[in-house]
């Protein structure tokens, strides 16, 4: 395909429509592509949890590992204890990041965040 812009090579760019989320290709070379001239998405929302680590955030080498029932499974290498909340799959959260080695529960995060933010609304109220 030929650039729309300048006609003289061929590269197809997606972009996403900020306000509809919808995509639209254009046909433009590298050169009439300026990526830094697309339009960044909306800054997020200040995320009151976003300092919780987990998953693969998580920077420690080994943890200590408590299972969705509330049991200590020990000290683990961080690989294991993922491995074990993708079979569970769940979500490896970090409790305890001071903690030597850090304090680490297998857990459901987004039914963990849906009650952490009932009980705030429940508090402001």
């Amino acid at each position: 395909m030929i650039c729309q812009k300048c006609g003289l090579s061929q590269a197809t760019v997606h972009r996403t429509n900020t306000v509809f989320r919808t995509k639209i290709e254009e046909h433009l070379c590298v050169l009439c592509a300026d990526v830094s001239m697309e339009p960044t998405s909306p800054a997020p929302a200040a995320d009151p949890f976003a300092h919780i680590r987990r998953n693969d955030r998580i920077r420690a080498a080994e943890v200590r590992v408590i299972s969705p029932e509330g049991k200590q499974l020990g000290i683990m290498q961080i690989t294991e204890a993922l491995k074990l909340a993708a079979q569970a799959g769940l979500d490896l959260v970090e409790l305890a990041p001071s903690g030597v080695p850090p304090v680490c529960r297998i857990m459901d995060f987004d039914e963990y965040l849906y009650e952490e933010r009932r009980k705030r609304r429940g508090e402001s109220s």
